[in-house]
C-alpha cells in the first residue's frame, strides 16, 4: 500500500468525512473538503497532467505557500508516477534556477502570487514544458489548475507504483551552500505515515492543526492523519497565539504541531492575560509536538503548567 492507495481507501470508507480544512483568518474564509471530493479532485488533476504528457519519472516543481490547492497538486503529481519537487517559497530566483538545473523538471505548478517572477526565470528553465497556476491569475502560456480540474474526469485508471519507486525530490534549505536534493520513495512516505500514526496513537476522529510550511517533510505530520482517515486543518495567511487557541477550540483540534517561537508567544500571551484559558473549550486538545530545532525543556515545562493533561512529544527528523 502507498499513499495513493490510502486516498482511494479513505474515499471509499469515509467519503463524506472531512479530509482537509483551510482557515484563512485575514480574508475570513473557511474551506472544507471531504475524502471523496479530495480524491476526485486529485484524480482529475492527475488525468490532466497525464494528458499533457507528464508521466512516471518526470519531475514536477511545486511552488506555493500552504493551501488546500497545494496539497491537491502534491498528491495529483504523485498519482501520475511523477516526482513532486516542492520548493521553498523563500527561494531566490537563483535558487530556483539552480534546482531546475539539478532536477530538470518537465512541469511547474505554482501559486499565482509567484507567477510574475516567472517572466524572467522561464527562459532559464528550458526543460519545463508545462506551467500550471494555482489561483485566479496566470501568465500567458500557463494553464489554470482549477480549469484543469473542472475539465478532467475523476475516473482514474491508475499508474503502477512500486514501493521503491521515487515519488519526491526535496531540496534542503541550502544554509551551508546550495540547496541539496533528497530523493524520497513511496515506501519512505508510507513509513513516515505509519510512524506518525503509531507514535501519536492517531485515530479517525483526530484532527491536526497544521501551520508549518508543507514544502519540506513536515508534511509527514499530516500523512499519519491521512492513514487513519483523520482531518487536517491548515491555518494559513497568519499565525498568532489568539488564532491558535481559537482554532483549537473552534475546530475541536486534538493534535497540534508547534514551532518553538509559536509556543513562546502562546506562553507569553497566557502569562499576560491576553488569552484566558477559561474563555475557550480546549478539552479536545490531547497532544502537542514540536521540532525543527532543539526544544528548551523550560518551554515544555511552561506549556505543561498551563495544560497539565496535554501529552507532549519532541520530533526529530531530517529530509535524508
Amino acid at each position: 500500500m502507498n499513499l495513493v492507495d490510502v486516498l482511494d481507501k479513505n474515499s471509499r470508507l469515509y467519503p463524506s468525512d472531512p479530509a482537509f480544512v483551510e482557515v484563512k483568518p485575514l480574508s475570513k474564509e473557511r474551506e472544507e473538503i471531504n475524502w471523496k471530493q479530495f480524491n476526485d479532485r486529485t484524480s482529475r488533476l492527475a488525468n490532466a497532467l497525464l494528458h499533457r504528457k507528464i508521466s512516471k519519472g518526470d519531475k514536477v516543481f511545486l511552488l506555493g505557500k500552504n493551501s488546500m490547492n497545494w496539497i491537491e497538486a502534491y498528491f495529483a503529481v504523485m498519482k501520475t508516477g511523477a516526482w513532486v519537487v516542492p520548493l521553498n517559497f523563500r527561494f531566490t530566483d537563483d535558487d530556483i534556477e539552480y534546482c531546475a538545473k539539478v532536477a530538470e523538471p518537465a512541469a511547474f505548478i505554482l501559486a499565482d502570487e509567484f507567477s510574475k517572477r516567472m517572466n524572467h526565470i522561464r527562459p532559464n528553465l528550458p526543460t519545463v514544458k508545462k506551467y500550471v497556476s494555482i489561483g485566479r491569475e496566470s501568465l500567458e502560456g500557463m494553464e489554470n489548475m482549477e480549469d484543469l480540474v473542472q475539465k478532467s474526469s475523476p475516473e482514474f485508471s491508475g499508474v503502477e507504483l512500486g514501493d521503491q519507486d521515487a515519488c519526491g525530490l526535496y531540496f534542503t534549505s541550502g544554509t551551508t551552500g546550495a540547496p541539496k536534493p533528497v530523493l524520497v520513495t513511496h515506501l519512505n512516505l508510507m513509513c513516515a505515515a505509519i510512524s506518525e500514526a503509531t507514535n501519536h496513537y492517531l485515530e479517525q476522529d483526530d484532527s491536526l492543526l497544521m501551520m508549518p510550511p508543507l514544502y519540506h517533510l513536515a508534511i509527514g505530520h499530516l500523512l499519519g492523519l491521512m492513514l487513519v482517515g483523520g482531518r487536517t486543518v491548515l491555518l494559513t495567511e497568519k499565525v498568532s497565539p489568539k488564532l491558535i487557541i481559537e482554532n483549537i477550540s473552534g475546530e475541536c483540534i486534538s493534535v497540534v504541531f508547534l514551532l518553538v517561537p509559536w509556543a513562546l508567544d502562546l506562553i507569553e500571551a497566557l502569562d499576560k492575560g491576553v488569552i484566558e484559558k477559561k474563555d475557550h473549550d480546549l478539552s479536545s486538545w490531547r497532544l502537542t509536538h514540536m521540532g525543527a530545532q532543539p526544544i528548551p525543556p523550560s518551554v515544555v515545562h511552561r506549556l505543561k503548567e498551563y495544560f497539565p493533561e496535554m501529552q507532549y512529544d519532541t520530533n526529530y527528523g531530517l529530509s535524508e
